[in-house]
């Protein structure tokens, strides 16, 4: 019986470690980065307004993806892909006015809907600011979706950083 109790008792704290750790994860998804541009506002409009031009800078797609992209520009426009890999998603422009562009974004077909939100700010130099908000508005569950969410955002702060990189190329 002694030879047991060592394992049991590592067990017990890795499992009250998980659970203590997994509280202190906000049970909301947020992430927000930005950029400062110096391309003119109607040209940074034009490439995040319509998805086609997305192909050029969005961070997700690789060449490992078949892209389609509906023929509408800007609100109802939909770019949607399969990847050999990941599967199929989508991204579907819901809101596109002034300096506000708002998508909905599935990676799969099985996850869940997030919300994005580009919005320029011009600034005072006369440099755009670009701010990339991707949001989950419904409260991931405790406490493997808050596990899911941490890593989920490590991944897309990555992936923003890169796409407003290329963007300003």
């Amino acid at each position: 019986m002694k030879n047991f109790r060592f394992p049991i008792i590592l067990l017990i704290t890795t499992v009250v470690l998980f659970f203590l750790w997994t509280a202190t994860l906000p049970a909301k998804f947020k992430v927000v980065e930005r950029k400062i541009h110096s391309k003119n506002t109607t040209e940074l409009y034009q490439q995040i307004s319509d998805l086609k031009a997305w192909q050029e800078w969005f961070p997700w797609i690789d060449e490992n993806m078949e892209i389609q992209t509906t023929e509408e520009i800007s609100v109802g426009q939909k770019l949607t892909w399969k990847h050999q890999e990941y599967g199929q998603g989508y991204i579907e422009c819901t809101q596109a006015k002034d300096s506000l562009v708002c998508h909905r974004l599935q990676f799969d077909k099985d996850s869940e809907i997030l919300t994005s939100e580009i919005r320029m700010v011009k600034k005072q130099t006369g440099d755009n600011e670009i701010i990339w908000t991707l949001s989950y508005p419904e409260k991931y569950p405790y406490p493997l979706g808050r596990v899911r969410a941490f890593v989920l955002k490590k991944r897309c702060r990555q992936n923003m950083k890169k796409g407003l990189q290329n963007l300003s190329k």
